[in-house]
């Protein structure tokens, strides 16, 4: 894990099975990882994603709010974060 390393996800009505697969192939190489949910759909992603990673916050209006708008979201969030680098991905994005 890197202290200095932030990830940030944004979703849109994903395959969740897709979206565990992929935040686990970063999710242990940086300290934090924040999801912001802009799918407009109620759904569970917030329990899965939650049970799978310790590391994780979630965020999530029921709404789409633009992938700009959960970006800004999520950089509010880790203000008072010590770390220096924000990675952003999106739902389809791994390590590989």
């Amino acid at each position: 894990m890197n202290d200095d390393i932030i990830a940030a996800v944004i979703l849109y009505n994903p395959d969740i099975l897709d979206v565990l697969k992929n935040v686990a192939s970063y999710a242990k190489h940086v300290n934090k990882v924040y999801v912001f949910d802009n799918s407009d759909i109620i759904n569970n992603h917030q329990d899965e994603l939650s049970k799978a990673f310790d590391n994780l916050s979630y965020f999530s209006f029921n709404e789409n709010k633009g992938i700009g708008f959960g970006v800004n979201y999520i950089i509010g969030q880790t203000e008072s974060s010590k770390s220096k680098w924000l990675l952003i991905m999106d739902q389809d994005s791994s390590f590989g």
